[in-house]
């Protein structure tokens, strides 16, 4: 019967270790260069100013299209109208470059709105109250929200059919819809601005200019088609609660404004050609993997199965979705695949990192370390990776459902706060989980560095122990700047202002390099932790540390414990 044997990376010389060491540093330097200079940001924003028309009559406001129908009449910017009298469309994207690759749109809606004189009309809340509405009153008005009711539409036209259209070569309407929502409440986020200097009249009277801003975000979210154009018009057609003003049905002077952010063609491109580029070498790290350990092992243990576990999901999530979401737009649910994938293989290699560092802190039989024996760490990784899938599923599943003004983001409303308690809630998981394996990876360093002070091989156990760490690192910062991403896109009142504040579009540089660093790393334990074919010697001798044990050992140090001990099945013969 073949004895056990250990690991390639106990194999190596101290100048081959050091040389694959100073190859693997330089693919993750080379890594974040290229990430920096192709892909600056994964997030760009635009603004578009809305067109205006008032309505005639009990409007059909989903069927204008750019306010082309006699029952719209269009009103210019200048000209004093009331919210709820108008509809507000707004064409997007300037340039027209949007397609299936950019993946996910979000917009929001602003309205500036300047009142002047006593036209401001008073909320039931100041009536009831007995207060005045004027711009003294106004002055400690630092924010109030005006909750209506809101009609909505978006429609989409290929560019093709429009050039079309401007050509004479067609008369038909180009544009077709997407989607509609009628008679929906939707809470606006307003607030009082400072005023400019008083006005004088013709007359020689003194005028009052009382400016407001009121902010919807998200109004929607959509998955772009390729080479099309799009029109969302929204009505705002009355207030549904009591608040200090009525803004809705009060005459104004109105400007109002689209801010859309979209995610890149280049950086989901990049991830295209990453994957693709990594696919093969972590098949034929695995495939390595798997004959090394068939040839010179009979005994596949705990930290063997999660690193083929790992690799397996790497090359599941490896599936290039940008192609699948490319060729078949109609399956919006594809773009789950990613954030999904993310997930399990951020949780299967968490899950080798504890396991493999807590197989050098046990003190009982290697045999005796089966599944059981790390029932807790396996119970509350899967567990933290069922509430993140649970996260992508609930946050994304109104945006990839067809209708792009349904959202978990409103004001107020219990679904706001299950999204924020499920963001902040992982944040906080994936903050105890780095807490927890840098203590016990130190651990063991530590002890290394007490019982082993003079053995020549037990740097390199130090190394990958470290190595391990610097990459749950960088998977963990990129996972909670994914969630970041989500509060700056949907928790973000200053959307119209700064839809992408702290500079969060340079996030899609982290979310490349952790990409890249994860597959690297696949890589490395695969090949660095396979199992060697030279024999013994009498270095595989059975290890049982003890750690912070001061009594002297006298076995030798091995990487990987459970590799070195020979086959009990020779005894049976």
């Amino acid at each position: 019967m073949i004895s056990s044997q250990g690991t390639q990376v106990q194999r190596w010389s101290k100048s081959l270790s050091i040389a694959l060491l100073i190859i693997i540093l330089s693919l993750h330097a080379a890594c974040v260069v290229l990430v920096v200079l192709y892909c600056p940001e994964s997030l760009v924003a635009d603004k578009f100013q809305g067109g205006h028309c008032e309505t005639r009559s009990d409007p059909t406001v989903l069927n204008c299209d750019g306010c082309e129908f006699a029952g719209c009449v269009s009103k210019g910017e200048g000209e004093p109208v009331s919210l709820s009298s108008i509809m507000m469309s707004f064409k997007f994207p300037r340039e027209p470059d949007l397609n299936v690759w950019n993946w996910k749109l979000t917009a929001s809606l602003s309205v500036y709105f300047k009142v002047f004189g006593d036209d401001l009309i008073a909320g039931e809340t100041a009536i009831k109250d007995n207060t005045t509405t004027t711009s003294s009153a106004l002055v400690n008005l630092d924010a109030f929200e005006q909750t209506v009711t809101m009609s909505a539409s978006v429609d989409y036209a290929l560019n093709q059919n429009l050039a079309e259209l401007d050509a004479g070569l067609t008369t038909a309407s180009p544009w077709r819809s997407m989607s509609r929502v009628r008679k929906v409440n939707r809470t606006l986020q307003c607030r009082y601005i400072s005023p400019p200097p008083e006005t004088m009249t013709e007359s020689g009277e003194t005028e009052t200019e009382l400016p407001f801003l009121c902010v919807l975000t998200p109004l929607l979210e959509l998955f772009p088609l390729s080479n099309s154009s799009y029109i969302a018009s929204v009505k705002l057609e009355e207030l549904v609660e009591p608040s200090t003003v009525n803004l809705v049905d009060t005459n104004a002077t109105l400007v109002s404004h689209l801010s859309v952010v979209a995610e890149t063609q280049l950086f989901h491109e990049l991830r295209f050609y990453t994957k693709c580029i990594f696919t093969p070498l972590i098949l034929f790290s695995l495939v390595w993997f798997l004959v090394r350990l068939c040839v010179n092992d009979l005994y596949i243990n705990i930290p063997d199965r999660l690193i083929i576990t790992t690799a397996v999901i790497h090359l599941i999530h490896n599936v290039p979705t940008e192609l699948l979401v490319s060729h078949l737009p109609t399956l919006p649910y594809l773009l789950l695949l990613d954030p999904l994938g993310q997930i399990l293989s951020f949780a299967s290699l968490a899950l080798f990192w504890i396991v493999f560092t807590l197989d050098k802190l046990a003190d009982n039989e290697p045999w005796e370390r089966t599944t059981l024996y790390y029932w807790r760490c396996i119970g509350l990784v899967v567990g933290g990776a069922g509430l993140a899938t649970l996260t992508a599923v609930y946050l994304n599943a109104p945006f990839l459902g067809g209708n792009p003004f349904n959202n978990h983001w409103q004001p107020h409303h219990v679904t706001t706060y299950v999204s924020l308690a499920l963001i902040f809630g992982l944040a906080v998981g994936v903050a105890v989980f780095q807490s927890y394996l840098s203590i016990i990876i130190f651990r063991v360093i530590c002890d290394i560095s007490i019982h082993y002070p003079t053995t020549s091989r037990a740097w390199r156990l130090k190394g990958v122990l470290v190595y391990n760490l610097s990459i749950s690192l960088i998977l963990s910062l990129s996972y909670v700047l994914s969630l970041v991403i989500q509060l700056c896109l949907h928790w973000n009142p200053e959307f119209h202002a700064d839809p992408l504040p702290f500079g969060i579009s340079a996030a899609g540089a982290v979310l490349l390099v952790e990409l890249v660093a994860a597959n690297v790393h696949v890589v490395f334990l695969l090949v660095a932790l396979s199992r060697s074919s030279v024999p013994g010697e009498g270095w595989y001798a059975p290890v049982r540390p003890v750690m912070y044990n001061m009594d002297h050992r006298t076995e030798q140090l091995h990487l990987w414990d459970l590799s070195v001990q020979q086959s009990p099945l020779h005894k049976l013969g």
